[in-house]
């Protein structure tokens, strides 16, 4: 049985707070009540509390995604790393779908070719966000990045900047 990655996004949260009000503005219905009812509506959730705790568990991620270092590492080198064996990194699934957004991908509608390509990308790519430590420069976050994994990422966002394989011709291991 595969276990659904949920991400909820702190923009969600208060697009639906300010549902919420607006439907108790509206209707008189109590606050509690709205929120549950904007949540319901949307079909993900069944009440404000399993939404607020997919929120929660989202927090690490996207935190990550707009202030840390996140990696992106082709799919056959993360492999090759045990999740046991990573000091700096951890593996974060929902980094996906921010990393979708920021494309501003949607699985659901007519692609480009070029958004194909991108999306083939991410699919072929495991995200990680740095546990603790967020490198003040480039060359930091590939010191870094080399503690855990032998070939460099693909993929780096560090402190909210994107760069898309930052170390294009360097990534033949540590030689």
């Amino acid at each position: 049985m595969s276990r659904r990655t949920v991400v909820v996004a702190s923009s969600e949260v208060e697009h639906f707070q300010r549902k919420a009000k607006k439907l108790h503005k509206e209707t008189g219905v109590p606050h509690h009540a709205a929120l549950d009812a904007v949540v319901r509506a949307s079909g993900a959730f069944p009440d404000w509390h399993h939404f607020i705790e997919a929120a929660k568990a989202t927090e690490p991620a996207e935190e990550a995604f707009k202030h840390g270092l996140v990696i992106g590492m082709d799919i056959k080198d993360a492999l090759d790393v045990p999740a046991a064996k990573l000091t700096h990194f951890i593996e974060d699934e929902q980094l996906v779908a921010f990393v979708m957004n920021e494309f501003r991908l949607n699985p659901s509608e007519a692609m480009s070719d070029e958004d194909q390509w991108h999306m083939d990308l991410i699919y072929e790519t495991v995200f990680f966000r740095a546990r603790q430590i967020v490198p003040d420069s480039l060359d930091e976050a590939e010191k870094l990045s080399r503690k855990d994994f032998f070939f460099l990422p693909q993929y780096l966002r560090l402190k909210g900047k994107l760069l898309i394989d930052p170390f294009e011709g360097e990534n033949d291991g540590h030689g």
